[in-house]
């Protein structure tokens, strides 16, 4: 799935690149950001939503 994200991403920026800035290097963000931004977001919740059942089921004991 992340790799056909990644490669609507890729089609996207370059159809945008060449619509809105044809000679402009670098105007757009890297491809398929939104993705990397949305798997991070998932790790850091899953990460704390641990470490928040191991602090509460310490206290809890």
């Amino acid at each position: 799935m992340l790799r056909k994200d990644k490669k609507n991403a890729e089609i996207a920026q370059l159809v945008e690149q060449r619509t809105e800035n044809p000679r402009v290097r670098g105007s757009n963000p890297r491809l398929g950001i939104a993705k990397t931004i949305e798997f991070a977001l998932y790790l850091l919740s899953s990460l704390l939503g641990f470490v928040n059942a191991r602090i509460g089921g310490e206290n809890a004991s």
